[in-house]
């Protein structure tokens, strides 16, 4: 079975303030590195709470990154899927 980390990356102090009233201080990463080896100070959140967020971005005015990590492994930056668009097109003239 796989296990997953989430992760958020503030992208200024108010969003980053947000996220600090939330999750408790031992929640927070400083200097983990990506794949890439760049270093990022995150937010550690379970995945159920990162859609909430993505949700309320605007109402809140916050900006963040997600980035997740599979097991052990490399840090990387999560991008959701493309929604599917409800309705199609009708090709009929």
């Amino acid at each position: 079975m796989r296990t997953y980390s989430w992760f958020l990356e503030p992208m200024n102090a108010h969003t980053n303030a947000v996220f600090a009233r939330e999750f408790s201080e031992e929640n927070f990463c400083r200097g983990l590195r990506d794949k890439d080896g760049s270093s990022h100070n995150l937010w550690r959140c379970p995945g159920e709470l990162i859609a909430r967020f993505r949700n309320s971005s605007r109402e809140l005015g916050i900006s963040f990154f997600v980035y997740c990590r599979e097991g052990n492994g490399a840090l990387r930056l999560f991008t959701p899927p493309k929604s599917r668009s409800k309705t199609k097109r009708s090709n009929a003239a």
